[in-house]
């Protein structure tokens, strides 16, 4: 359960990318799936860095 809460981050920035590729894929033209895609990876880099930061600062 520790190692799914360290790879969150991770996991978020995966989806962002999955939702680019699906954007690419389907060759569709609405915005609103970038800017999602954006705030998830944006998200997961933050996550990824506050979450790993906390459990080595914890000494695990």
């Amino acid at each position: 359960m520790e190692q799914l809460k360290r790879s969150l981050g991770a996991i978020v920035v995966l989806l962002g990318v999955l939702l680019l590729a699906v954007y690419k894929v389907a060759e569709l033209t609405d915005n609103a799936i970038l800017v999602v895609s954006a705030v998830l990876m944006l998200a997961g880099v933050g996550l990824y860095i506050f979450l790993n930061k906390m459990f080595i600062g914890n000494g695990k």
